[in-house]
């Protein structure tokens, strides 16, 4: 899977673990010390996300209080020891639980409509509201 070509380009006095973005695999110079093999697919404000345990993410707002815990049952796919889930029968039971850590809103974006010769610009702004959850485990 991981091979001596994989760790060739970490320097070999990195002393702090990295995470290499879309494997998870937790480096310290050129030691593997864990790869995250589970992970899941959720269905949250009408977007999918892949999440770790462990992960935040930020997802559309959900209406829960900071602090709390809250479960996403809408899981579309389960990935565990090389082994993917994808039937619905089997992820019935399968949920993320979550600890909600924040709500916010995103950076403004400005909308800005013009038809030329028209003496027409129009510009509005907008901030989408966001809540930011730690993935805390993955039950299927």
């Amino acid at each position: 899977m991981l091979g001596r070509d994989f760790l060739r380009g970490f320097p070999p006095d990195v002393r702090a673990p990295v995470i290499c973005g879309m494997c998870r695999v937790a480096l310290r110079g050129r030691t593997i010390l864990e790869i995250a093999t589970m992970y899941a697919v959720v269905t949250t404000g009408g977007k999918q996300f892949r999440v770790f345990e462990g992960d935040v993410v930020r997802v559309e707002r959900i209406e829960a209080p900071v602090g709390d815990t809250i479960e996403l049952v809408s899981v579309n796919l389960v990935a565990k020891d090389d082994a993917l889930v994808v039937d619905p029968e089997a992820l019935k039971s399968a949920k993320v639980v979550c600890d909600v850590l924040g709500q916010g809103r995103a950076k403004k974006i400005r909308v800005f409509k013009k038809k030329r010769r028209k003496n027409y610009a129009r510009t509005q702004g907008h901030r989408q509201p966001y809540t930011e959850l730690r993935v805390r485990e993955i039950q299927a």
